[in-house]
C-alpha cells in the first residue's frame, strides 16, 4: 500500500511564500519532499508505473499507509484514492510535531498553527505545479481519521471517504452512537468515462 501522490511543499511558490512569517529561514525557502518512503522517493519507477496504467484510461490506484486522505489525478485517466488513518496519528499531526521540535523551525513563532491551518493547501498548491509534477491533488485532508469505502460497478467506481475530526478519536462515544454518527463527514468521488467527478 504505497502512495504515488506527490507530497512536496514548495516554499518558493508565491501563494505559499505569502503565508510564511518574515522570520522563515531563507535556507528553507525551497521545494521539500514530505515523505520519501513512498513512490516520491522512486520517481522514475513511479513515472513508469503511471505510464503503464495510462494504457488503460480509468485505471484506479488504491493506496494508504500515509495517515491521510488524498484523491489524486495523475493525468491520462489514472486516478488514486488514499484512505485516512483510523486511529493512529495523522500525517498533519506527525508533521506539526516534527516541525515544532526542529531546532530551527521550532523557534519560529506560530509555525505550528501555520502548518495546522495550511498543510493540506500547501500540498495541493505544490502538486498542481506542472513544472514539477503531472499529478494534481484534487482533495487532501491531513488532520482527520476515518475510513474509505469503494463501490465498483461495470462502468464506474465510487470512493467515499468517511472522516472524523482528529480530536474525537480518543473520546468515548460508546454510550451515544448518534453523537458519534453526527461527527462523521463523507466526501464522495466517482471515476467514470475516464473522468474524476466529485460529489457523486
Amino acid at each position: 500500500s504505497v502512495m504515488m501522490t506527490p507530497t512536496f511543499i514548495d516554499f518558493t511558490n508565491p501563494q505559499i511564500a505569502a503565508l510564511l512569517p518574515p522570520v522563515f529561514p531563507d535556507v528553507l525557502r525551497t521545494r521539500l519532499m514530505v515523505n520519501a518512503e513512498d513512490f516520491n522517493g522512486f520517481p522514475q519507477k513511479k513515472m513508469e508505473m503511471i505510464g503503464l496504467a495510462a494504457l488503460a484510461p480509468g485505471t484506479v490506484v488504491i493506496s494508504g499507509d500515509i495517515h491521510s486522505t488524498f484523491v489524486t489525478d495523475h493525468g491520462n485517466g489514472v486516478f488514486e484514492f488514499t484512505g485516512p488513518a483510523i486511529s493512529s496519528s495523522t500525517l498533519g499531526e506527525i508533521s506539526v510535531r516534527a516541525i515544532e521540535n526542529d531546532p530551527l523551525l521550532g523557534q519560529i513563532p506560530g509555525i505550528g498553527d501555520l502548518i495546522r491551518g495550511f498543510f493540506s493547501t500547501m500540498l495541493q498548491l505544490s502538486s498542481n505545479d506542472p513544472a514539477h509534477s503531472s499529478s494534481a491533488i484534487a482533495y487532501a485532508e491531513n488532520f482527520t481519521h476515518g475510513y474509505m469505502i469503494m463501490d465498483a460497478t461495470a462502468d464506474s467506481l465510487t470512493a467515499t471517504m468517511v472522516e472524523l475530526p482528529s480530536n474525537e478519536v480518543a473520546t468515548d462515544h460508546t454510550q451515544d452512537a448518534a453523537a458519534l454518527d453526527s461527527l462523521f463527514v463523507e466526501r464522495v468521488f466517482t471515476v467514470q468515462d475516464g473522468q474524476l467527478i466529485p460529489g457523486r
